[in-house]
């Protein structure tokens, strides 16, 4: 019973991982394209 309920608790914690490096990695990307929008305007204006 030990390792089944060491199991559940383990694949909890890895939802919870992938959960929150997806929010990590969308605010990643919203922020390299807002940096890259400033760069083509600083240049083509």
């Amino acid at each position: 019973m030990k390792a089944a309920a060491g199991l559940s608790k383990r694949d909890h914690d890895v939802a919870s991982l992938k959960g929150e490096l997806l929010a990590i990695k969308w605010m990643m990307e919203f922020v390299l394209a807002f940096q890259v929008a400033i760069a083509v305007k600083l240049f083509l204006n």
